[in-house]
């Protein structure tokens, strides 16, 4: 049975939650504009009066706008949740929500490639006036891209696709699933070490009196700073250990990534301790 691709749980998931957001956001202002219209106190001041039609009339806008936004995020998310791909002996078949595109390899173009190194990009697979699009979202991305290429090898299509470009998108692709596993599994424990910090943050600043704001805002994005770092010496692991000439790039190593994640979290509470000191005891 052929593997089926599709876009990871959150987009599956946010579909829901953001429909469920907006529906209660949509309820609320409306409540709070039916209460400024017809249960405030009346008063014979033109000012009030004035005031009053004018904040109505600026959450009626600004209702509206959000109502849009709510709306198309909600639709790409719905869109995008209802993708399932599959790579057969001579096709990809993408199913969607309006129906089924099949392209046969032979009947491809062109593979676009539009990608930032290592934050993300998609892939474009062209074929006439067919055309498939796919996000590094999509999980096992990595797998799809090696799967797609020993496909058209086996054929002899190589040329429908640029080697490097391919293969710099590839190591692309498996780092952004590899750092989706990440942040699904961190994810709580960055939520409470972001509270945590920030009451400590709170904490420090109350002491030290000084640089209240910054130190407070510091304590909040540490966690989050810490996590960027690590993602930053997971990227260059890739781009260092990658071999082109057989579409190499390696997979997860957890020890590996809990070592650093370790070390860092600990050169960077230190750094903050540090400042921490100098912002109690000499800046005070």
């Amino acid at each position: 049975m052929s593997k089926v691709y599709q876009y990871r749980k959150h987009i599956q998931w946010g579909q829901y939650v953001i429909a469920i957001f907006f529906s209660v956001f949509i309820i609320f202002w409306i409540f709070m504009g039916v209460k400024i219209s017809f249960l405030s106190t009346p008063t014979p001041e033109p000012f009030y009066s004035q005031f009053q039609s004018m904040i109505l009339v600026m959450m009626v806008c600004g209702g509206i706008i959000f109502v849009i936004e709510g709306v198309l995020l909600w639709y790409l998310y719905y869109r995008l949740a209802g993708v399932r791909v599959v790579i057969e002996n001579d096709a990809i078949i993408y199913r969607h929500r309006k129906g089924e595109t099949k392209i046969k390899f032979d009947k491809i173009t062109k593979i676009g490639l539009p990608s930032i190194p290592y934050l993300g990009g998609w892939i474009t697979i062209i074929a006439g006036k067919e055309k498939i699009r796919l996000t590094v979202v999509v999980r096992e991305i990595g797998d799809f891209i090696q799967t797609l290429k020993a496909s058209l090898d086996n054929i002899g299509l190589a040329n429908r696709y640029n080697e490097p470009k391919l293969f710099l998108f590839l190591k692309t692709a498996v780092f952004s699933d590899q750092s989706w596993d990440r942040i699904y599994s961190l994810f709580w424990k960055l939520i409470v070490a972001t509270l945590g910090m920030g009451l400590l943050g709170i904490g420090i600043a109350k002491i030290s009196e000084t640089g209240e704001f910054f130190w407070i805002l510091l304590s909040f994005v540490f966690p989050t700073l810490v996590y960027i770092i690590t993602e930053i010496v997971y990227a260059i692991r890739i781009a260092k250990t990658s071999i082109r000439e057989s579409f190499f790039v390696p997979p997860r190593d957890v020890a590996y990534e809990n070592s650093v994640y370790k070390v860092t979290s600990v050169i960077g509470i230190i750094i903050y301790l540090i400042m921490a000191l100098i912002l109690m005891f000499v800046l005070k």
